[in-house]
C-alpha cells in the first residue's frame, strides 16, 4: 500500500453521511461570548440551552461554532495560545477582506491581517475573548 495517499473508503455508501462538523469552544463567560459573537462578529445564536445559557450554536451562514460554558473551569494549554499561525478553527467566507473590515471596526482583535496564502486563499486570523483563534479564508 502506498503510504503517501489516503486509503480508499471501504464503505463508499458512507461517503456522504457527514452533514457538518463544528468545533466546540469552552468559554469562561457565556454572556460575554454571546455578545462578542453576536454583536462584534455578526453571528446568529441558535439552539441556546440552559437558564442561564450554558451552551449554544454560534452561526455565520452554514459555519457553526458550538460554545459551551462548563460547570468547572477548563484551562487552555500553552500550545493553544498562538500568534496567528495555529488556529482553533477555519471558516470559509465569501469576501474575507469585507468580513475582516466589519469585525475590525467592531473592535475584534486581529492576530494576522488579510494576506494571500501560497495555496491560493486570502486569509486573516482573529482571537476571541477566551483566546481561541479563527482563521477566515476565501478562495482566490
Amino acid at each position: 500500500m502506498d503510504s503517501s495517499r489516503p486509503a480508499d473508503n471501504p464503505n463508499p455508501d458512507l461517503a456522504n453521511t457527514g452533514v457538518r462538523s463544528s468545533p466546540v469552544f469552552f468559554v469562561s463567560d457565556m454572556q460575554r461570548s454571546l455578545d462578542f459573537y453576536g454583536r462584534q462578529m455578526g453571528f446568529n445564536v441558535d439552539d441556546a440551552y440552559g437558564d442561564p445559557v450554558c451552551w449554544c450554536n454560534a452561526c455565520l451562514g452554514t459555519a457553526v461554532l458550538m460554545l459551551s460554558q462548563p460547570q468547572r473551569a477548563v484551562e487552555r494549554t500553552a500550545a493553544q495560545v498562538n500568534d496567528g499561525y495555529v488556529w482553533d478553527a477555519h471558516i470559509m467566507v465569501k469576501d474575507a477582506q469585507a468580513y475582516h473590515n466589519f469585525i475590525a471596526a467592531n473592535g475584534v482583535e486581529i492576530l494576522r491581517p488579510p494576506s494571500e496564502a501560497p495555496y491560493g486563499m486570502l486569509e486573516f486570523v482573529m482571537r476571541d475573548p477566551d483566546g481561541y483563534s479563527i482563521c477566515f479564508g476565501q478562495n482566490l
